[in-house]
């Protein structure tokens, strides 16, 4: 009986390494894939504002075409530089509406 006893203790401690070590690789899996949406989100928003250089003002379907994105998406990638005072919206909705450097 104690042979029995010994291999299950045995047995579950194994289980919790493997657990534990799956739980260590999974939080890697999840800090690189947020590492890297971070950086494409970074590297959009330079694009953004690579064409606000060079044309000095863009609207949201150029985001969406540039980006290949949606426009609800398209709409948040502008709002976020304008909110952080990097772009200022000129009109006032629809296709009136465009985003230039803020001066």
């Amino acid at each position: 009986m104690l042979v029995y006893g010994t291999i299950f203790i045995q047995a579950r401690v194994l289980t919790y390494l493997l657990m534990d070590q799956a739980k260590k690789s999974a939080t890697r899996g999840v800090a690189s894939f947020v590492e890297k949406q971070y950086s494409e989100k970074e590297s959009r928003k330079e694009m953004i504002l690579e064409v606000l250089r060079t044309r000095g003002a863009i609207k949201n379907k150029d985001v969406e075409v540039l980006l290949g994105v949606s426009d609800a998406t398209a709409t948040n990638y502008l709002q976020e530089p304008e909110r952080e005072g990097f772009l200022e919206q000129a009109g006032r909705r629809g296709r009136f509406v465009y985003y230039r450097k803020y001066v």
